[in-house]
Parts: structure tokens; C-alpha cells; sequence
């Protein structure tokens, strides 16, 4: 049997309920027979047993767990680490990010920053992609309240040992009185698992889907492998999101672990490296170009005006960024307005002043054009850089 002792330190073990401790040891395998006071016996058969504390206050709990738990980990050639974090994240699918960096010792914080954003907006897109009744390979900028309410379940946990391991964590709810491991027959969720279980799902599947296309296309294939994954409900935000945690490292590995009381078969590691996220931020732009955009909004400046009589409708043109767009690129969309507003953006040009405008967008040649455009709007509350 291995012995596989590493440390963890009182504070991380603390955080243990032991009511949540004996809850997983069960749910392993690990029955109860006999208590003693604030002690229950807790046996694999006839190959090993363990006492178990059951109250914080005990003389000694925090050594005696740590004790027990050990035993544990090198009965099932396990470490203590991973056990520690089995309990502790019994209800939560774990997504480790591990950061790719070219120093081991630090990394600065404007990276760690934006790769923090990206497993934000990794989160995001996924969740509404469970979320709408109908798929758009771009996503519009309102999200479904379900999709901005998962943020909610998704936190990250005390980092592991190894260079920048990010643990993602989504909290999934509890299923009230298992004391066994469930048994889960598909590689997928079912119909009855929670909205949770489902974006979490989905935040592994698009960066196995993302992966792939990009790996088959670094191998000489073309762009036909992103609508392969497009079609399995891969997104351009998705892309951005993935290519966001690991622009500021030399790439990322992604693993994840899923929730011990709701099982799914284990999947491999997948090594996002800097050469995928080139493609990945490149195959997300073209997909936005492609794209129908439904009603987004652009914020910026006024950068061109032109109508062929000195009143009545015209062209006007904004440099700017769509509302709710992680990538935050600056885009030049044109679109048709009637007199009074053409009158405001004249205004807002002279000014500096920021307008905004919503419609939807799709490429023309080599322009962006805004189609049914409304909502014209100079934006003085915004100052102008």
C-alpha cells in the first residue's frame, strides 16, 4: 500500500465539518458499527477500520482527524490533499485551472486579473448557452437571469499544490439524505440533474469541443472543424473566454473533477498550449464576423457623418465596443438614422461626446452595417478618452 503523507495545514483542515466528513467517508464505503461518545467506528469490511471524531471541541480533534483522514488517503492510495478536497467539495464539480507561466516563482497580478475574467466569462457563456431556447454561435448581450445567477455557484477554492492551479469550483445542490455514491450510467447529465450540473457540464464541453477544433486545425484542417464544434454548441464567446485564461500565461491545462455525490465518468486532462490560443482567439473573431448579431449595443464616437441633402435621414458612423462584449475590440458599425438623430450625432461629433445605438449587426464586404438601428442616444454621463 502507498504511503502518500503531504501536508495540509490547520486552518485548510478546520474548514471540515465532521458531519460532512462521515458523510463521505460513507459514501466511499466506509460503514458505520460501533460509536463511542463523540467517536464512531468506521470499517472497510474486515480490511480496515478508523475511529472517527464527531465534535470540534474534542481534546486533540484537528490531530486525530488529521490522523484519521490519513489513514484513509493510504488505504485507498490516495494523498491527503485530494481526500481533504473530495470532502470538501462533495456537493461541487472542481474545474482546475492550471496556469502555464515561464516563471514558476510569480506571476503578475494584471495576469492573473485577466485570466480570472476569462474563467468568469468561461462561466458565463456556458451558463447561457443551458440557459436560452435558442442557440446563437454569438451570444445576444442580455444574458437569461438563470445564466447571470450561476455565477453565484461558481467560486475558486484554497489554490493546490503546484504552480498557479486555479480550483473552479461550482456548488451543486445538495441531494438530501445519499449516504452512498450515486451510480451514473451516461457520459452525460440526465434530464433530472440541476441547471448547475448542466453549465458546469458545458464548461468542459466547450473546452473539449474548442480543443479539438483547434488542434485539428493546427494539424491542416480549415476552418470547417470550429463549425463542427459550433454545431455541438460551441460559441464565440466560449472561444474568447478559454483564449482569455490563457493569453496572459503560455497556456493553461484544464482538468475537472466531478461532484462525488452526483458522478460522471472522468475525462482527460486537455492542455490548452499558446499555439491553441492563437487559434482560438482567431477563430472567435471570425465567427462574430460571420455572425447575425440581434439587437447589441454599440458605445462609442462619432468618426464619419455623410447624407445627401443638408436635412433628412443619413449614414453615421461609431468606433466603439458592444455592450457586454468580453473581448472589448473596437468595431466601426454604420448605420441609418433619421433627421433628429443625425442632428445629435452632428452634436456628439463637435462635442467629443460617446452616443450609443442598437440594432442588429452583420458584415457587409468588408463594413459592419446596424439594421432596424434605434435607440440613438448622445451619452454625456460618459467622458470621452
Amino acid at each position: 500500500m502507498a504511503m502518500t503523507a503531504s501536508f495540509i495545514d490547520d486552518a485548510y483542515l478546520s474548514s471540515i465539518e465532521p458531519s460532512r466528513a462521515r458523510q463521505v467517508l460513507q459514501m466511499k464505503g466506509w460503514t458505520p458499527s460501533e460509536r463511542y461518545g463523540n467517536v464512531v467506528v468506521l470499517s472497510q469490511g474486515d480490511n480496515a477500520s478508523v475511529l472517527l471524531p464527531l465534535r470540534r471541541g474534542m481534546r486533540g480533534y484537528l490531530g486525530q482527524l488529521r490522523d484519521v483522514l490519513q489513514q484513509v488517503a493510504d488505504f485507498e492510495e490516495s494523498s491527503l490533499p485530494e481526500l481533504v478536497a473530495d470532502i470538501l467539495s462533495v456537493d461541487k464539480d472542481v474545474h482546475n485551472v492550471s496556469l502555464q507561466t515561464q516563471s514558476s516563482a510569480s506571476l503578475p497580478v494584471v495576469d492573473l486579473i485577466e485570466s480570472a475574467q476569462g474563467i468568469r466569462a468561461w462561466a458565463l457563456a456556458c451558463a447561457t448557452t443551458e440557459a436560452s431556447d435558442t442557440f446563437r454561435p454569438v451570444q445576444a448581450t442580455r444574458r437569461p437571469d438563470a445564466a447571470t445567477a450561476f455565477l453565484g455557484a461558481v467560486e475558486v477554492a484554497q489554490t493546490r499544490p503546484g504552480s498557479f492551479v486555479l480550483p473552479v469550483t461550482v456548488a451543486l445542490p445538495p441531494m438530501v439524505g445519499q449516504q452512498t455514491l450515486a451510480l451514473h450510467e451516461s457520459n452525460e447529465p440526465s434530464e433530472e440533474d440541476p441547471f448547475e450540473r448542466l453549465a458546469s457540464y458545458r464548461m468542459a464541453k466547450d473546452a473539449r469541443l474548442a480543443h479539438k477544433a483547434a488542434t485539428q486545425l493546427l494539424d491542416g484542417d480549415d476552418l470547417q472543424a470550429f463549425d463542427h464544434a459550433v454545431a455541438d454548441g460551441l460559441t464565440a464567446n466560449s472561444l474568447e473566454a478559454l483564449s482569455r485564461i490563457g493569453s496572459a500565461a503560455t497556456g493553461f491545462r484544464l482538468e475537472t473533477r466531478w461532484s462525488s455525490a452526483r458522478p460522471l465518468p472522468a475525462s482527460p486532462a486537455i492542455h490548452f498550449e499558446e499555439r491553441h490560443i492563437e487559434v482560438l482567439t482567431e477563430a472567435a473573431r471570425i465567427l462574430r464576423e460571420r455572425a447575425l448579431q440581434d439587437d447589441v449595443t454599440i458605445l462609442g464616437n462619432v468618426t464619419r457623418l455623410h447624407r445627401e441633402a443638408s436635412d433628412g435621414p443619413g449614414e453615421v458612423t461609431i468606433a466603439g465596443t458592444f455592450e457586454d462584449d468580453e473581448s472589448e475590440r473596437l468595431r466601426r458599425v454604420t448605420l441609418a438614422v433619421a433627421d433628429e438623430d443625425y442632428r445629435l450625432a452632428i452634436n456628439a461629433h463637435n462635442d467629443g461626446l460617446f452616443v450609443s445605438a442598437s440594432g442588429q449587426v452583420k458584415r457587409s464586404g468588408n463594413r459592419l452595417r446596424m439594421l432596424a438601428a434605434h435607440s440613438f442616444k448622445v451619452r454625456p454621463d460618459i467622458a470621452s478618452t
